[in-house]
């Protein structure tokens, strides 16, 4: 079940409570669990612009960095990636490449990778990853971070 919870979060999080949110933190159990309630009984308009939204950006971050794109870099060594899903990764890239598809401006650098470790390394990016992580300066950093590192987009 968790990666409903994965799928959920990403909805969540790029929805427009969360961008509207004045809390300084939310819980995300509540957050989503408001979301679900919310969304209760979804069209079948609703529904599918949901699917094709997920699976958009999921298979556009699957073709630019494979089954690593939501791995961090090793703490121990830097050139290479944990083998473990990291879940505020997660939301913040494919939030970013959601708004970035939804922009028509899904464009990556040449050079991915690159891009991508300059995002992993990046002080701001990293504290937003990894403390206080429902903060909501903390989710809106990582995201824009993310939208803004990879895409050169600002995310609004």
């Amino acid at each position: 079940m968790r990666d409903l919870e994965f799928i959920l979060r990403f909805f969540a999080l790029s929805s427009d409570s969360m961008r509207n949110e004045q809390k300084e933190g939310i819980s995300l159990k509540r957050f989503l669990n408001v979301f679900m309630e919310s969304h209760r009984d979804p069209t079948d308009d609703e529904l599918t612009a949901y699917s094709s939204r997920f699976t958009n950006a999921i298979t556009f971050l699957h073709a630019a960095f494979g089954g690593t794109a939501f791995h961090n870099l090793s703490s121990t060594h830097p050139d290479r990636l944990v083998t473990k899903f990291n879940p505020t990764i997660f939301d913040s890239i494919m939030i970013a490449t959601d708004f970035a598809l939804s922009s028509n401006h899904a464009q990556l650098p040449a050079d991915v990778e690159e891009a991508r470790r300059r995002l992993l390394i990046d002080g701001a990016y990293r504290a937003a990853i990894t403390k206080e992580t429902m903060r909501v300066a903390s989710i809106r950093t990582r995201i824009g971070k993310a939208t803004t590192m990879l895409f050169g987009l600002e995310y609004e």
